[in-house]
């Protein structure tokens, strides 16, 4: 390289090798560094896509409690009632859906008529 040639490169500018410019402009390309990505995302999809077969838990409880004043004809009356459930709900991979789950209720009453049937 001239003398005159060196005198005219700006202060700020670098000297770079064939290689070294390569190298450099493969790791500032954004279309490069977005397609480094594309298995992690598609893994992702994946997972996100299984995730509907994953099985859906279930509880709940409910309590009610009723009263009705005194009458000419009786006594008022009370009750109670609980409810209990549990449940798995879920998709099979060919499409059908399945369910099981469990389901206890009990109720108390101070009525005459209240019948009882253990089971």
């Amino acid at each position: 390289m001239s003398v005159r040639a060196a005198e005219e490169d700006p202060a700020d500018a670098v000297r770079l090798s064939l290689s070294e410019a390569l190298s450099r402009a493969l790791e500032q390309n954004l279309d490069l560094s977005i397609a480094k990505k594309d298995p992690e995302i598609a893994y992702h999809d994946v997972l996100f896509q299984k995730a509907a077969f994953d099985p859906l838990f279930t509880a709940g409880y409910q309590h009610a409690e009723s009263k009705s004043e005194p009458t000419q004809l009786g006594a008022g009356l009370a009750g109670t009632q609980d409810n209990l459930f549990g449940r798995f709900d879920g998709l099979l991979n060919f499409g059908a859906t399945w369910r099981a789950g469990l389901t206890t209720s009990r109720t108390d009453s101070n009525s005459a008529f209240n019948f009882y049937t253990p089971q």
